[in-house]
C-alpha cells in the first residue's frame, strides 16, 4: 500500500493489468473482487476488519480492478495526510467501486466509516464487512429521524477520533446533479466543529447492472478517478462551504466527461 501512503498522487501502473483484461475484464475483476469480499466477510465475523487489516483489503480490491484492466488516477492524498483532525469527507456516488476502495486512500492515515443506507447491513455476506466498520445506518424513510440519528452519531464517533464518509445523493447516479446534493455532510461537520473534504469521482467503469444493480460489467476503457481537495471550514449556516464543495466536484466533472457530466 506504499503507493497510497507515501504520495499525493497515484496512478495505476502498466504492469498491473493482466493481458487477459483485454478479453475478459468482468470476469477477472469478479473473480478477484468475490475473493476479497469473503475474506473481508471472514475477518469482520472474527472482529478483525479494523485498521491497517481494513485497508489492506480495501488495497486489494483496488488491486483487483487494476488486475481486469482499471486504471485509476488519485489526486490530493496529502490533503489527507496533513489532516490535524478527523473530518467528513463529501463525495459524488457513482458505483459501488468508491465504497470498496476509498478506504485504501483515507485509512492509511485516518479511521474512518460511511453513513450508508439500513439494507446493505442485512446483505448476505457484505454485511459482516459492513458492519464491521460500524457505520452509520439510516433507513431513508424518515428524513428527520435519519438527520437526527446522523448528527448524534456523527458527532460522537468524530469526537472519538473517526472521519465520517458520506454520499449527499444518496443513490448512485451517472451524471452529477448539484439540486440532488445535500448539504448532511457540511451540516455533520459544522455540529462537530472539524472540516469537510470534497472527494470527487469517476467509477462508472464498473458499470451498474441490469439484472442486480450492484454487479454490472466492467468497461477498462474507462478511467478511475477520484480527487481529494483541501479540507473546507464551515462556518455560519455552512451554505458557503457547501457551495465550496459542490463547486469542487463540479469543475472535476466537467474536466473528466465534458460539460455531460453534470446536469
Amino acid at each position: 500500500m506504499q503507493p497510497l501512503s507515501q504520495t499525493d498522487q497515484y496512478i495505476t501502473p502498466s504492469s498491473r493489468k493482466m493481458w487477459l483484461s483485454r478479453f475478459i475484464p468482468t470476469f477477472i475483476f469478479y473473480i478477484r473482487m468475490i475473493n476479497v469480499t469473503f475474506r473481508c466477510a471472514y475477518l469482520g465475523r472474527k472482529d478483525q476488519l479494523k485498521g491497517d487489516n481494513y485497508s489492506r483489503q480495501s488495497w486489494r480490491m483496488l488491486r483487483a480492478m487494476e488486475a481486469a484492466g482499471g486504471i485509476f488516477h488519485i489526486d490530493g492524498l496529502d490533503h489527507i495526510r496533513n489532516l490535524k483532525t478527523p473530518a467528513v469527507f463529501v463525495a459524488n456516488h457513482m458505483s459501488t467501486l468508491e465504497t470498496f476502495s476509498i478506504p485504501a486512500m483515507i485509512r492509511p492515515f485516518r479511521d474512518m466509516t460511511f453513513i450508508v443506507k439500513e439494507s446493505l447491513t442485512r446483505y448476505p455476506i457484505f454485511k459482516h464487512v459492513m458492519n464491521a466498520q460500524g457505520p452509520i445506518a439510516v433507513g431513508r424513510v424518515n428524513p428527520r429521524e435519519d438527520l437526527k440519528k446522523i448528527m448524534t452519531e456523527g458527532v460522537k464517533k468524530i469526537n472519538n477520533g473517526t472521519s465520517i464518509v458520506v454520499f449527499p445523493q444518496t443513490t448512485r447516479m451517472p451524471k452529477f446533479d448539484p439540486a440532488l446534493f445535500n448539504t448532511i455532510g457540511v451540516k455533520l461537520a459544522a455540529k462537530a466543529g472539524v472540516p469537510v473534504v470534497p472527494i470527487a469521482l469517476r467509477t462508472d467503469a464498473w458499470k451498474i447492472g441490469k439484472l442486480m444493480k450492484d454487479y454490472g460489467p466492467v468497461d477498462n476503457s474507462i478511467s478511475i478517478r477520484f480527487a481529494f481537495g483541501a479540507p473546507i471550514e464551515v462556518s455560519g449556516n455552512g451554505k458557503v462551504a457547501h457551495s465550496q464543495v459542490v463547486e469542487f466536484i463540479e469543475g472535476h466533472m466537467e474536466a473528466w466527461f465534458g460539460s455531460e457530466g453534470v446536469d
